[in-house]
């Protein structure tokens, strides 16, 4: 299979071009039958928003499955949503975690700087290097798995759930809007150990 880059690959992309290229050759097309979409989250293959649900809700406790639904949707009450949903509230649509930016979602979960750092030190703990993907969708979405034992394996696929969860709900951002605490990144990193470890 004849590839072409556009820039040199990392030693890590380098191994998993070499797992992923096998993969792709072994697959046979079937020129006499059409082309499907199958939701895996259902048995029969078909997408149904309760399906989706009930794929978010199984792998955490059913509030974190919930909220995580309600990211993945853009749908948590972000200074932003509630401009939006015209609350009357007399405060910025700013991100209360950094002030300089718009609330939104992918804002407040991934892009905000404070959000970065937190997601920084656990990619950097497995190490992990490279962007973070951009939006709540492309890392609830993408989050891959890497060489790690089973147990390295569950605690990789429970950490992205983990993180917003610890940067959102009743935690850092709102500590800071409704206890007046300050951000305090040692404290979010703890926190989000205990809940992705137990």
């Amino acid at each position: 299979m004849g590839l072409s880059h556009r820039r040199r690959l990392y030693d890590a992309e380098i191994s998993e071009l070499s797992v992923l290229l096998p993969l792709v050759e072994a697959i046979v097309l079937i020129l006499v039958e059409e082309d499907q979409i199958i939701w895996l989250g259902d048995k029969k293959g078909l997408f149904s928003v309760k399906a989706a649900y009930e794929y978010y809700t199984q792998a955490w406790p059913h509030r974190v499955g919930f909220f995580l639904w309600q990211a993945y949707l853009g749908r948590l009450p972000t200074m932003k949503n509630l401009h939006c949903r015209q609350s009357h509230l007399d405060s910025s649509v700013l991100c209360k975690l950094c002030n300089n930016f718009e609330e939104s979602v992918d804002h407040l979960l991934i892009n905000c700087t404070r959000a970065l750092s937190v997601w920084n030190y656990f990619l950097d703990c497995a190490k992990r290097y490279g962007a973070i993907q951009q939006t709540v969708k492309e890392v609830i979405c993408g989050w891959k798995g890497f060489n790690f034992s089973d147990r390295g394996r569950q605690l990789w696929k429970r950490l992205p759930a983990a993180i917003m969860w610890g940067l959102w709900l009743w935690k850092a951002r709102n500590a800071v809007i409704f206890n007046g605490k300050i951000f305090k990144l040692n404290e979010v990193i703890r926190d989000i150990k205990i809940d992705a470890f137990n």
